[in-house]
């Protein structure tokens, strides 16, 4: 992923993170040095320049002719963060309630939305959780597990050799290849593949499931001992 990537995810378009980077290379620019900067066509250019200034990115600088400045990175994305962040708490605090089959098998496909649910999984955490991740993926929750170990949350985890996490239970197994595996608190499952253009887990709240995973991961632990 790349810094346009990067910024498409805090919701510019494709346009607008190519003539923020110019912006923050340059210093300053017209709409026509944009367009020729970056081969964007003056329309398009113009229009994006006045869409970086309502999403927070740049702004006008006084002036006969409008010229654009670029704010930080730093300063775009905190901006960004913190208004989403006060959208959340709305959103939550408003929300109808959600009906979510616990009981049933639900199939996540991709690796964004297995990370999300493995995170929100783990920001759900009361007492317990078991877990087989990659180093990859130890790094991408890492922060999260460190916090839930101060917190007094039981972990344990299986992953690759080399991985440190001070305080937790750690097993460490070769060859995992793209295996992810959770359980938490005794009842929810998630399990599967990741990290190919078919990465896929199955997640549930079978308490049942549970079990015969806890089970599972008893041998490897034996077998580790």
């Amino acid at each position: 992923m790349d810094n346009i990537d990067r910024l498409v995810e805090f919701g510019l378009t494709r346009q607008e993170a190519t003539l923020y980077i110019s912006l923050c290379t340059e210093g300053e620019l017209t709409g026509y040095e944009a367009s020729k900067v970056t081969g964007i066509s003056r329309s398009n250019a113009y229009n994006a320049l006045a869409s970086l200034v309502e999403k927070g990115a740049a702004n006008v600088v006084d002036g006969s002719v409008t010229k654009y400045v670029p704010v930080s990175f730093d300063e775009f994305c905190t901006g960004k963060l913190h208004y989403l962040e006060q959208i959340r708490e709305e959103l939550i605090q408003n929300a109808p309630p959600v009906k979510i089959a616990t009981e049933s098998y639900v199939t996540i496909t991709g690796d964004r939305q297995i990370r999300d649910k493995l995170v929100w999984l783990l920001l759900q955490t009361k007492e317990r959780v078991y877990l087989i991740l990659t180093a990859q993926w130890v790094s991408y929750v890492k922060d999260i597990l460190l916090d839930m170990h101060r917190r007094g949350i039981r972990i344990l985890l299986i992953t690759e050799p080399g991985v440190k996490l001070p305080g937790i239970r750690t097993y460490y197994a070769r060859g995992m290849d793209h295996q992810l595996s959770a359980i938490v608190d005794d009842q929810y499952v998630l399990d599967g593949d990741t990290g190919s253009d078919y990465a896929t887990c199955l997640f549930s709240g079978k308490k049942e499931l549970a079990e015969v995973f806890k089970d599972s991961l008893r041998t490897k632990i034996k077998f580790f001992d």
